[in-house]
């Protein structure tokens, strides 16, 4: 066997110490003699034995994972100031300090402490833990109300049962231990109570509804919300539309309107270079007729001081007729004229 499991359970793991208690589910009498003598349960807490029950206090390391971020998470719960909140609509796993060492013969269920049923909270319907079972139970632990409770180290947390499987040969023989188990019965303080004294026990007067409607509600609301939202937004959208319609046709027609005023305006510059260029051809036009008219008007009044002097004596023209030698009287009868002043 492994060094972790106790000799009394090695010892006694595959054979029955007491063959005369018949297979069935274990009183608190017949749980005593088998804990005490096998080491079923370590630590082991006598004042936690019920009629056919053992209560398993809280007591361990708690796990979950954060719903925000998926992060995995664990906490420690080893001594007396430690708590544990379990949140509403939530899910944690508990691993228990109690260690169980279960013979061949001895099978357990377990489920949670009334109390914490009363508050609305699910452990599973009874799991059975098979015969060989050594360690340490991860129990989950579920809240689908929407309370969140606290567990604190040490109170009641699970209640478990043992029962004794049917007679095999393996672990059949004689008795080899005196019995010294007490029963113990059932509580008389807890006997014909009322629902209302389990319910104040469990959460003391505060109501204890599940989270789930509240939940459907939430995202019912948070839809209808999404979709006043999403309603808004198109309308925004369309008024944003028709504003950014409004705004292209005033830019359109302003467009328009500057094109035209541009081009009366370059209409209206041309015009001008052009009445300009005229004018001043016009200007050109006229001092080159001015001009003229004068010259013409100085040459006339020169030509009249000219016609008013009084005409210049005429000198004689000598004319004088040379006869070339070797000419012949033909020529000589035509002679060149020699015309001198």
């Amino acid at each position: 066997m492994a060094s972790n499991t106790p000799t009394a359970y090695d010892q006694y793991k595959s054979h029955d110490p007491f063959p005369d208690i018949p297979p069935a589910l274990l009183n608190s009498a017949d749980l005593t003699d088998y804990i005490r003598t096998v080491q079923l349960v370590e630590p082991f807490i006598p004042k936690n034995l019920k009629s056919a029950s053992y209560e398993v206090p809280f007591s361990g390391t708690v796990y979950w994972w954060n719903p925000d971020t998926k992060n995995h998470q664990r906490k420690e719960i080893k001594s007396r100031d430690d708590v544990f909140t379990l949140e509403s609509n939530s899910i944690a796993f508990i691993h228990l300090d109690t260690n169980f060492f279960l013979p061949d013969y001895i099978a357990v269920r377990f489920n949670l402490r009334i109390t914490h049923v009363h508050q609305g909270l699910l452990l599973g319907t009874g799991p059975l833990v098979d015969p060989g079972f050594c360690g340490r139970l991860l129990v989950p632990l579920h809240n689908l109300t929407a309370n969140k409770y606290t567990f604190t180290y040490g109170n009641g947390f699970i209640w478990v049962e043992f029962t004794k499987l049917s007679p095999n040969e393996r672990w059949i023989g004689k008795a080899a231990v005196r019995r010294i188990g007490v029963y113990v019965p059932f509580p008389e303080d807890k006997k014909s109570l009322d629902p209302d004294s389990y319910f104040k026990k469990a959460v003391g007067g505060q109501s204890i509804v599940s989270s789930i409607p509240h939940a459907m509600r939430e995202a019912k609301e948070e839809a209808t919300n999404a979709a006043k939202s999403a309603k808004i937004a198109e309308e925004q959208a369309q008024r944003a539309t028709k504003r950014l319609d409004r705004n292209l046709i005033i830019a359109g027609v302003t467009v328009l309107i500057t094109v035209a005023v541009t081009i009366v305006g370059s209409g209206l510059v041309l015009i001008q270079i052009f009445q300009s260029t005229l004018d001043s051809k016009t200007k050109a036009t006229e001092e080159i007729t001015k001009t003229s008219i004068d010259v013409l008007r100085r040459d006339i009044e020169a030509l009249r001081a000219d016609l008013a002097k009084p005409p210049s004596v005429s000198r004689p023209i000598d004319i004088t007729i040379k006869t070339r030698p070797g000419e012949s009287s033909t020529q000589q009868k035509n002679p060149k004229i020699d015309l001198k002043k």
